[in-house]
């Protein structure tokens, strides 16, 4: 009974810790401005809220909530601001001041937490969904988004800082004199997997630990510096780089692979490698903290795949492995997306693609290759013209465009001609589905959006067109 009741008190801990950030994918409401001056109008056009203000904030774009202030004064910027909704009424008097809370460090089109929002009463501070209901007490000192987390707010209370959720969940005590996002991001989760550097002053100085995303103490606060490798994806480990009495170790997750004997430490994302330095020497070691090279050298650089040793006047080249080649098929590979391609440059402006085991596919004759998507790849040649080659060296796209691109978030490729102003869209399949002349694009999450004089198309995300 005893287990089962411990299992669900963690399962309720983690249900709590969770929290979803909400997408905006459509805008209910823009800004208006005339003369200087703010105000609000709906998708039609709809006047809301009559241009007079010289601050307006829309928090949430889906929603009736408008933070505006009247006759802003700089000097004067805790002045509180009145919230409307689509009525043009007055909401959320209850509460003292309402604010929206800008998120930190992360490119959006809507900067602001979309679920809640600050509000202060009697000195203290508090949180509100979008409907007025409190979700958090006004308790705190002071509420503000903790950088690159989004759905996270820093608090302030007797001096000492922590970190609870949208939600209100405690997620990191509060007790430390410093916290900060770790920086880490995938496409997945976005920046909920990043954990958190945690600060504390000392009698010589500040001194840091590590969180993890899940509130366990990783490193208690006695280090001089902690970053995360975030170029590292999850699945493969968490890996920190720490730094104590002015040497450096690795961390992976709970583990020190190398203990403290470097002096730098630097991650290369092409190789997967860390160069090491200890004393005025260089060496390599991998993410297991084997070593691939010994720190006898005096320089280490990166060859896309390759690494290049300097001892005195002799440069040596070495595989990813440690082995030493003789004789370099190319004098750089970069990798790409897909594991089984290779961008491969020989004397610096030939470029190629080779297969994971160093086999030609596209001969090392261009000015530039870029790996596009698939088997596909975008190719320049020596008279600056691009097009589309696949991974049997075959011409898919005639090489004649003056512009090539994957469009960001989707596959389809946009190919230009710059003398007639014409764009081309080809899809994932490699098939033109559309010829425009002067063509604006706007990329979204689901679809593309192409304008031009003749009228507006839109694409879904593999090229087929939404009519």
């Amino acid at each position: 009974l005893a287990i089962v009741t411990i299992a669900g008190i963690i399962i309720f801990q983690n249900i709590q810790r969770d929290y979803k950030v909400e997408k905006i994918t459509s805008f209910n409401y823009y800004l208006l401005y005339k003369n200087d001056k703010m105000g609000v109008i709906d998708t039609k056009g709809n006047i809301l809220i009559e241009p007079k203000y010289d601050s307006i904030k829309i928090p949430n774009p889906t929603k009736a909530v408008f933070i505006c202030i009247e006759d802003y004064n700089a000097e004067d910027d805790k002045k509180a601001p009145k919230v409307l909704n689509d009525k043009n009424e007055t909401i959320f008097t209850e509460y003292n001041q309402v604010s929206p809370i800008q998120i930190k460090d992360i490119v959006s089109d809507v900067p602001y937490e979309k679920s809640v929002l600050r509000f202060e009463q009697g000195g203290k501070y508090g949180l509100i969904d979008y409907n007025g209901k409190v979700v958090v007490k006004p308790i705190y000192d002071e509420i503000d988004n903790i950088s690159h987390k989004e759905g996270e707010m820093i608090v302030k209370k007797d001096g000492k800082y922590g970190v609870i959720n949208m939600k209100g969940t405690k997620l990191v005590d509060i007790q430390y004199d410093s916290i900060d996002g770790d920086n880490y991001y995938d496409e997945e989760k976005g920046y909920k997997s990043s954990g958190y550097i945690v600060g504390n002053k000392t009698d010589v100085g500040m001194r840091y630990g590590y969180i993890s995303n899940r509130g366990r103490v990783i490193l208690k606060p006695e280090y001089d510096s902690i970053y995360r490798v975030t170029e590292i994806k999850e699945k493969e480990g968490r890996y920190l780089i720490a730094s104590k009495n002015g040497q450096c170790a690795i961390i992976k997750d709970d583990k020190n692979i190398t203990d403290y004997m470097y002096q730098e430490i630097e991650y290369n994302d092409v190789s997967n490698l860390f160069v090491v330095e200890k004393g005025t020497s260089y060496g390599v070691i991998n993410k297991e903290g084997k070593q691939v090279l010994p720190t006898d050298y005096d320089a280490i650089s990166f060859e896309g795949v390759y690494i290049q040793a300097t001892k005195g006047e002799e440069k040596t080249l070495y595989n990813a492995a440690g082995e030493k080649q003789d004789s370099a098929k190319y004098q750089t590979m970069l990798p790409t997306d897909n594991e089984n391609y290779y961008i491969t440059i020989h004397n610096e402006v030939d470029y190629g693609v080779a297969d994971k085991d160093g086999n030609v596919i596209i001969p090392n004759e261009y000015m530039y290759i870029e790996y596009a998507f698939d088997n596909y790849f975008i190719v320049c040649n020596k008279d600056l013209k691009l097009g589309i080659m696949d991974d049997k060296g075959k011409v898919i796209i005639e090489l004649k465009y003056d512009v090539a691109q994957k469009i960001p978030n989707t596959h389809i490729i946009e190919m230009q001609i710059q003398e007639t102003n014409t764009t081309d869209l080809y899809s994932r399949e490699l098939k033109q589905v559309a010829s425009i002349t002067n063509a604006t694009i706007v990329p979204s999450e689901k679809y593309i959006k192409v304008f031009s004089k003749d009228g507006t198309k839109y694409f879904e995300t593999e090229g087929k067109e939404i009519s």
